[in-house]
């Protein structure tokens, strides 16, 4: 993955992350039918590859808020991730939050 592409790292990045919080263990645990001691293993192997895919893409997700941070300042960050997830496109930069003028 390049470091050009910091939209489609977000959202590899936050796909992965919720994919580790899928039940995928007890869905496997049901089909397969399994109880005791196979169903207690299957599911610690299973919950350990979850998370280490959820380190995975909380690490691409971090790595593309790395870059962007630079560019639109810790203020303007989450609007910046919030459009690049949604349009797919890096803003050059977004006005952050006005703060109130004093009277």
């Amino acid at each position: 993955m390049s470091s050009r592409h910091p939209a489609l790292r977000l959202r590899l990045g936050l796909g992965l992350f919720v994919m580790s919080w899928l039940p995928i263990a007890q869905l496997w645990i049901w089909l397969g039918d399994l109880e005791g001691d196979r169903a207690s293993e299957l599911r610690a192997v299973i919950w350990s590859i979850q998370v280490v895919i959820g380190i995975v893409g909380l690490i691409f997700a971090g790595a593309a808020a790395k870059g962007v941070v630079k560019s639109v300042g810790r203020r303007g960050l989450p609007k910046a991730l919030w459009v690049m997830l949604r349009t797919g496109r890096v803003p050059d930069a977004v006005p952050a939050a006005r703060e109130p003028t004093p009277s």
